[in-house]
């Protein structure tokens, strides 16, 4: 058998093959040595969710509401930018604990130990800020239409499977409206 064909558009096979853990870094440099090259050379090649514009909208509604934060469109918008880098952020803990996986380096190795760092949690913390953002809204906005895109998003999230997120989320809306009010009494 002959090597492997490698490339942007090819998938890296993880499952059911043997590697030694060395594997792992021996063939994600090509990898991104090849896209770095074709981005280069092509100018157009994006990816469906460009994480640095989502970035950068975050700042802007962040921004807004530091000087409005009554301003329910900007934390609708800021709700909608915390979710998509949620998922995106998602996906990508996804492939490297699938990474993790089959490379077979023990959590003790080198490899591991890099793998392990590269996981992280911050797809529930953003997640966590959206749901949060988002039950303001639900909670602040007098627009029927804002809430039901809140709503909208709230379904989505239990969806894609972040549906003990949003009780959690809801819980604690609840209680800081609970603690307000007996303030006001």
């Amino acid at each position: 058998m002959g090597a492997e064909p490698r490339g942007p558009n090819l998938p890296i096979p993880l499952r059911g093959v043997a590697r030694p853990p060395c594997w792992l870094a021996a063939n994600l440099r090509p990898f991104a040595d090849s896209l770095d090259m074709s981005r280069a050379m092509s100018g157009s090649l994006r990816g469906v969710i460009e994480i640095e514009a989502l970035k950068h909208s975050e700042e802007i509604y962040r921004a807004r509401l530091a000087n409005e934060p009554g301003d329910t469109t900007a934390r609708m918008k800021l709700a909608w930018c915390l979710f998509m880098q949620a998922l995106y952020r998602a996906g990508q803990e996804s492939v490297l604990m699938a990474l993790v996986a089959a490379s077979g380096a023990r959590e003790d190795s080198p490899e591991g130990a890099l793998l392990k760092a590269l996981q992280s949690e911050e797809s529930s913390a953003l997640f966590g800020e959206c749901l949060k953002q988002t039950n303001t809204v639900l909670q602040l906005s007098p627009s029927d239409g804002d809430r039901r895109d809140m709503e909208r998003l709230q379904y989505l999230a239990r969806l894609s499977g972040a549906g003990q997120a949003v009780v959690e989320a809801e819980e604690a809306a609840a209680r800081i409206l609970g603690e307000l009010l007996r303030e006001l009494q």
